[in-house]
């Protein structure tokens, strides 16, 4: 979908300089603004009128077919990660905290490999996935992960799970206002989930599990637990990685 700066220029010549015209009424023999109207009414022809309206609902419906595509990418891509984890104990350090569940989501690449957080499998005891449609769950191998920029990869054994796997591609850093939708397994349900937003900021940010400053894409989609993991889709492929939103802020994230 083209940015929605390209829309708003598109419609603004219309609206920035309109065209007046100077045609005298049978009832009035002064020159007035707009035709036969009210005095200093702008006369929009209607032709320029209905294509800025036209240029409007294009980009809606473009921006309503991105989004359906993103669901149609990700039923066959994104997967949900459930993690058994546990701690060490650093006020008895001969034995580690005791174990905690914990869930998020995850993306397929090529390589037969998976996409998801650090902080998804961080001090992971073992490590299931689950496909979409299917109750079952596979049991997944961490082949990398690195906390500074809050990454890790997976590798899964069974070659039953991978039936059917489609991989998503990485693209380039978008522009403001493009579109984008969050898919993944958040919080509220147990299916899969697609939110919408825009891009409103990029920049370097504080990551939350490395406490580093990393570049970051800011978007005003809702992001909850349980979409960390997963792949903000722009068009056909992944502009990022959704891993945390800010807290006491409202669709940010």
């Amino acid at each position: 979908m083209p940015p929605l700066r390209t829309v708003t220029r598109a419609v603004l010549p219309h609206l920035a300089a309109p065209r007046f015209s100077t045609i005298s009424c049978a009832s009035t023999p002064s020159l007035r603004l707009g035709e036969c109207g009210a005095l200093g009414t702008p006369s929009i022809p209607s032709a320029e009128v209905s294509e800025g309206e036209e240029e409007v609902e294009s980009a809606a419906a473009r921006h309503d077919t991105d989004a359906f595509a993103a669901v149609e990418l990700a039923l066959d891509s994104v997967v949900k990660v459930f993690t058994v984890s546990s701690g060490p104990n650093y006020f008895l350090p001969w034995q580690n905290k005791a174990q905690r569940e914990s869930m998020g989501s995850g993306f397929v690449i090529s390589g037969k490999r998976i996409v998801t957080n650090a902080h998804v499998v961080a001090d992971h005891t073992f490590v299931l996935v689950r496909k979409h449609g299917s109750p079952a769950k596979y049991k997944a191998e961490v082949q990398a992960i690195g906390h500074e920029c809050d990454l890790a990869l997976l590798t899964v054994e069974s070659e039953e799970f991978w039936e059917g796997m489609n991989s998503l591609e990485l693209g380039d850093i978008p522009f403001l206002q493009e579109a984008v939708a969050v898919v993944g397994y958040p919080q509220g349900g147990d299916n899969i989930s697609v939110t919408k937003g825009v891009v409103s900021r990029v920049e370097p940010t504080q990551y939350a599990h490395g406490a580093t400053q990393l570049m970051a894409i800011q978007i005003d989609a809702a992001i909850n637990p349980g979409n960390s993991g997963g792949p903000a889709i722009m068009g056909d492929k992944v502009a990022g990685v959704a891993f945390q939103n800010l807290s006491g802020a409202e669709n940010i994230g």
